[in-house]
C-alpha cells in the first residue's frame, strides 16, 4: 500500500510534498515493528555498511543510520529528486549519524565502494518492471556473507474489508489494473525467492505477514490515509470513475462505523537473502 513510483522511470505518484511526507512517516511509524524485526533477522548491526534501496524521503534510512552507529553508514538511494533533499534534511539534523542520499535509478549499477553488509528494500520492487535486474545488482554490491532483507507485497488483492463489499472490491481491481499496466507485480512476493536464487543469493528467512484491523487500532490509519489520494489519481486518468470511488468510500465508511468493521492487510512477504562466501 505504499505509493512508490509506478514505474521507477515516472515521477513520484502521489507527489513530492510535505503532506506526502507526512503520510508516508505514518506508514513507517505503523509498519517499524515488523521492519526492524526484519531488519534483525538479516543481522544488520553496529558498524556496518547498508544500502536503503527506494528510500524515499528517509525514515528508514534515518532508522538504519542509528542502527549501524558512528561507525557504520547507510546510503539511501532513490529517483525522487525531492524525496532525498528531505532525506539531506534529516541528515543534517542527525550528523552524529553517517547517512547520506544516492540518487538513481534502482536497476542502476551500485558503486558498492568495497562492498555492503546489507541492502534493505521495502515496497519497491512491486512497482518495477525489473525486479530480477534490481537483484541481481544487489547481488554484486553484497560483501560475501552479506545480506538482502525484502518487504514487499506477496498477495496484494489478499486485502478485503470487512462487512465485504462489492464496491470495495471494484476499486481494488482498478487498483491493480493500473498497477500492472505501468510494469508492476502486486504479487511480487511469490517471484522474490526464485529471484534471489537466480542472482545467486542463499534464501535464510521467510515468512508471511498478515493483520486483522479494526477500526480503533492504529494500523486502520493505514489504508484511510492512502486510498483517497491513489483513488482520486485513477478518477483523474480515467482508470476508475468518479463513481466508483465515491461507492469505494462510503463502503470504508460503513465498515468503519460498523462494530464488525475489518480490514485485513494485503499478505506480505519478509525475506532475507545472504551472498555465499
Amino acid at each position: 500500500m505504499s505509493s512508490s513510483p509506478s514505474p521507477q522511470e515516472e515521477p513520484y505518484l502521489l507527489g513530492s510534498h510535505d503532506a506526502e511526507w507526512k503520510r508516508l512517516q505514518l506508514q513507517h511509524r505503523l509498519w517499524k515493528g515488523p521492519t526492524d524485526q526484519l531488519q534483525q533477522r538479516a543481522g544488520f548491526g553496529p558498524g556496518q555498511r547498508i544500502l536503503d534501496l527506494g528510500c524515499g524521503p528517509g525514515f528508514t534510512t534515518l532508522d538504519l543510520a542509528r542502527l549501524v552507529g558512528p561507525t557504520g553508514e547507510v546510503i539511501g538511494r532513490d529517483l525522487d529528486a525531492p524525496s532525498l533533499q528531505h532525506l539531506e534534511k534529516l541528515a543534517a539534523e542527525e550528523s552524529h549519524v553517517r547517512m547520506r542520499a544516492e540518487h538513481a535509478d534502482a536497476a542502476a549499477p551500485i558503486d558498492a565502494g568495497g562492498g555492503f553488509d546489507g541492502i534493505f528494500s521495502r515496497w519497491l520492487l512491486c512497482w518495477l518492471p525489473n525486479p530480477e535486474a534490481v537483484i541481481a545488482r544487489c547481488a554484486e554490491a553484497l560483501l560475501p556473507g552479506g545480506r538482502l532483507a525484502l518487504f514487499d507485497y506477496l498477495h496484494y488483492g489478499g486485502l478485503e474489508l470487512l462487512p465485504a463489499s462489492p464496491d470495495f472490491r471494484h476499486g481494488i481491481h482498478a487498483v491493480q489494473k493500473r498497477w500492472r499496466s505501468t510494469g508492476g507485480d502486486p504479487d511480487i512476493g511469490n517471484r522474490l525467492p526464485r529471484l534471489c536464487r537466480d542472482a545467486g543469493l542463499e534464501v535464510t528467512h521467510q515468512e508471511a505477514l498478515v493483520f486483522a484491523v479494526r477500526p480503533t487500532d492504529p494500523l486502520w490509519q493505514w489504508p484511510t490515509t492512502f486510498f483517497p489520494g491513489f483513488l482520486a489519481k485513477l478518477v483523474h486518468d480515467g482508470d476508475l470513475s468518479a463513481e466508483g470511488a465515491q461507492a469505494f468510500h462510503s463502503a470504508w465508511r460503513r465498515a468503519e462505523d460498523d462494530p464488525d468493521g475489518l480490514f485485513l492487510t494485503p499478505p506480505i512477504q519478509c525475506l532475507v537473502a545472504r551472498r555465499r562466501r
